[in-house]
């Protein structure tokens, strides 16, 4: 008997198990959750995916009845599952396929880029009941959704946090620094499950920056696309709290504070604001307190800060907070008691911390980089400066510092715009939205 290969491997990739699937699980797929599969979930770690992931899971739920149940890898939170609001969080063990990989290079992965497979994870994605799998992460996480939704069915979304058509060359080659010497053991794996095909085979895709949603567009033009930016908790922001940041930090009262929120890490680029401060101060103004809070990612980049720091002297004036956790009364009293938001990333899929600052009402001065072009309008509601370049970062921020009706003006536009536009509420309605059309196109097909 011959076995033709080939023959088997079309047969398996048939429709007609779809189509047995799809009566019952159209007729009922409102009481089944949406998988939400992202890398990580842990609240001391939090970022604009983890505020995406947990706000829309809540909004789904209150708004439309909507189960979500997130499932990710047990980096950097090895607790195997809780329950938070009525949100189930499930943890799977997991592995970096790379031999040579040490203990430190592990750690980086886990905060930033890595690329993990969970066999675990696989099998509850295989065996548990969902309406719809939404992947928040690429590679072979997102392959492993893939390779699920095709043996079952099902939809799945992906969602593009951190960009795909629109990384600089910069940013790849910082992702990829850990693997350095290390040998890829898993290729096996990867000519099976196929990572490079998550896109093309996806029932829909979510671009959270606009350039992305154009080249996405583009790429896929039959295909469900989606530009959803992120959202802010506004009223999180905007209501005064009474916690004194000078006193709380132990600042000096006469200082002004110059705020800039993002993970420590060399793509946000602090190192251009501390050379900021040293400019100040060199011209005389010395009653600025630069403010740098966000997690460790790179703690390489953060030995780079302290030195900067140390070599210009601005001990006294920077204060360095890595890490506040989303729901500390300290992250918005820092927004609402600071003169001017820095954010000067040489990359940003799309900035959610510009949303934070303009909730709080604080004039915002940021590179002019990626989505940023397009979430801020310039010298509308916040300045964009030319990426790189400390003189233009040096006047606009003089701008803003010097001119009150002008930093008035500019909070006045960004409040506006936030409680407008990136409330969640109606986000999540165009999630919903969203998920009902790409279930439509999929079992359409």
């Amino acid at each position: 008997m011959i076995l033709n290969l080939e023959y088997f491997q079309k047969l398996r990739e048939m429709p007609t198990w779809r189509k047995l699937y799809q009566g019952p699980n159209m007729k009922n797929r409102d009481k089944y959750p949406i998988a939400q599969v992202m890398r990580r979930f842990h609240i001391k770690e939090w970022g604009g995916m983890e505020g995406a992931v947990w706000n829309t899971s809540l909004g789904l739920k209150q708004q439309h009845h909507i189960n979500s149940h997130i499932l990710c890898t047990q980096a950097l939170n090895s607790v195997p599952s809780e329950v938070i609001d009525n949100i189930p969080i499930e943890r799977f063990r997991y592995h970096y396929p790379y031999i040579g990989l040490t203990k430190e290079k592990r750690l980086n992965l886990d905060k930033k880029g890595g690329n993990p497979y969970s066999f675990s994870l696989s099998q509850r994605l295989l065996k548990g009941e969902f309406r719809l799998y939404h992947c928040h992460t690429m590679q072979r996480m997102a392959a492993m959704v893939r390779y699920a939704a095709r043996r079952r069915g099902l939809p799945y979304v992906i969602s593009l946090h951190g960009g795909q058509f629109t990384v600089p060359k910069s940013e790849i080659d910082s992702l990829s620094k850990p693997l350095q010497n290390t040998f890829n053991a898993g290729k096996a794996l990867d000519l099976l499950l196929q990572p490079q095909k998550v896109l093309t085979d996806a029932s829909g895709i979510i671009c959270i920056g606009y350039n992305e949603y154009l080249k996405t567009q583009a790429c896929f033009p039959d295909k469900p696309v989606i530009y959803l930016p992120n959202g802010v908790n506004f009223n999180h922001f905007s209501t005064p709290v009474s916690l004194d940041v000078h006193q709380h930090l132990h600042i000096p009262k006469g200082r002004k504070l110059l705020l800039s929120v993002g993970r420590i890490d060399s793509q946000k680029n602090q190192l251009m604001l501390i050379d900021l401060l040293s400019r100040l101060h060199a011209k005389g103004e010395t009653q600025y307190q630069l403010i740098l809070a966000g997690p460790v990612i790179q703690s390489s980049y953060l030995s780079q800060l302290l030195r900067r720091i140390e070599h210009t002297r601005l001990q006294a004036h920077v204060t360095i907070i890595p890490g506040i956790e989303p729901d500390n009364e300290l992250l918005p009293a820092l927004y609402q008691q600071s003169s001017c938001f820095l954010l000067a990333s040489t990359h940003e899929p799309f900035g959610i911390v510009v949303l934070e600052a303009w909730s709080a009402g604080l004039p915002v001065v940021a590179s002019r980089v990626g989505s940023l072009v397009h979430l801020i309008r310039h010298n509308h509601d916040g300045l964009l400066f030319n990426p790189d370049n400390l003189d233009s970062l040096q006047a606009n921020v003089s701008k803003v510092l010097n001119s009150p009706s002008l930093a008035t003006r500019l909070s006045e536009h960004g409040l506006a715009r936030v409680a407008s536009e990136y409330c969640w509420p109606q986000l999540v309605c165009h999630l919903e939205a969203f998920y009902r059309t790409v279930e439509n196109w999929h079992y359409s097909k």
